[in-house]
């Protein structure tokens, strides 16, 4: 009788170390899952934050304006600016006004314009619209200058074309008659490979 309440015992004890484990191992898996799947709820939304930065970085990055500046200034030419730079940076960029830049036709506190043409008229100048000044220089629709047809005056809105170099062109017109190409230019003091190359695009003749 005593070996079999000693055996029942032994099982009894078994049973409940087999249950305890059993419970042991069920709380481990469930906390486990649990823990597991509050970090991937983490690492989804750091990656939530981590593009939404991204975003915001992509929004912060200033646009890239393409200006080109004309006339009356020292350093005519095409500089680059970002976005809400206004045309008194533009102004500055061109080394200034020249003596005799008829600055109150030009409102500094205009912002730039991916594109944008700043013409610069001198004293005594009328002042134009833009689109007018080409139509006129180019006389005719192309928005081109027209080498046998621009004046001193519309000559200098090309980029790197001062007065002498503008004087220069009207000149050799006069002497040598009509330009036959815009290759001709070349043939004018002053005027080399890489001032006509950046001029080329700009140019025509009729």
């Amino acid at each position: 009788m005593k070996s079999l309440l000693h055996y029942v015992k032994q099982q009894y004890l078994l049973i409940v170390i087999i249950v305890g484990v059993v419970m042991m191992l069920i709380f481990f898996l469930f906390n486990r899952s649990d823990t597991k799947a509050n970090g991937e709820d983490a690492f989804e939304t750091d990656s939530f934050k981590t593009m939404d930065l991204e975003e915001d970085l992509i929004d912060d990055v200033p646009l890239v304006l393409m200006v080109d500046v004309k006339g009356a200034v020292k350093l005519p030419g095409v500089y680059t600016f970002t976005e809400g730079d206004r045309i008194d940076d533009a102004i500055k960029r061109a080394g200034g006004f020249t003596e005799d830049a008829e600055e109150i036709h030009v409102n500094l506190a205009l912002k730039l314009l991916d594109e944008q043409v700043i013409y610069v008229p001198e004293m005594g100048e009328a002042p134009v619209e833009i689109e007018q000044y080409w139509k006129e220089a180019g006389d005719g629709e192309s928005g081109k200058v027209n080498l046998n047809t621009a004046t001193i005056e519309e000559l200098q809105g090309l980029t790197g074309i001062g007065p002498a170099k503008a004087a220069s062109i009207v000149s050799h017109r006069e002497e040598h008659g009509p330009y036959q190409t815009i290759d001709d230019l070349k043939n004018v003091s002053g005027i080399g490979e890489k001032s006509f190359d950046s001029l080329k695009d700009f140019i025509e003749v009729n």
